[in-house]
């Protein structure tokens, strides 16, 4: 059921998952790049509502369909590429997951703070 291929692409999944959390916390959220510019949308939300809304991560679904295309033109290694993409939307919903948790704990320690 687990073969090394599976094992392989959830590890690249898991890299490409990563780092590309990552970058978005780190390099567009905190530096360099002005408040103004990342949160247009949510502007005019409360200070709770904008970091969940800021938290969440894109999912990936252009690289989803673009996987899908590797394997119905049946391209060498399309499935791999598949499963890398797969893995790689799976883990940044759970990093994605993991963030908003940690934002709503922060929050309740705040209030409970106060």
């Amino acid at each position: 059921l687990f073969g090394f291929q599976l094992l392989h692409s959830l590890l690249i999944g898991f890299i490409l998952g990563g780092v590309s959390s990552i970058f978005v916390i780190l390099v567009i959220k905190n530096l360099g790049i002005k408040k103004e510019t990342y949160s247009i949308l949510t502007g005019k939300f409360e200070a709770f509502d904008r970091k969940i809304i800021n938290s969440i991560f894109t999912r990936g679904i252009a690289a989803a369909v673009l996987a899908q295309l590797a394997i119905q033109y049946n391209l060498q290694n399309g499935e791999l590429i598949a499963k890398i993409a797969y893995s790689t939307i799976m883990f940044t919903v759970v990093l994605s997951s993991a963030r908003i948790f940690l934002v709503r704990r922060n929050a309740n320690l705040e209030a409970a703070a106060k």
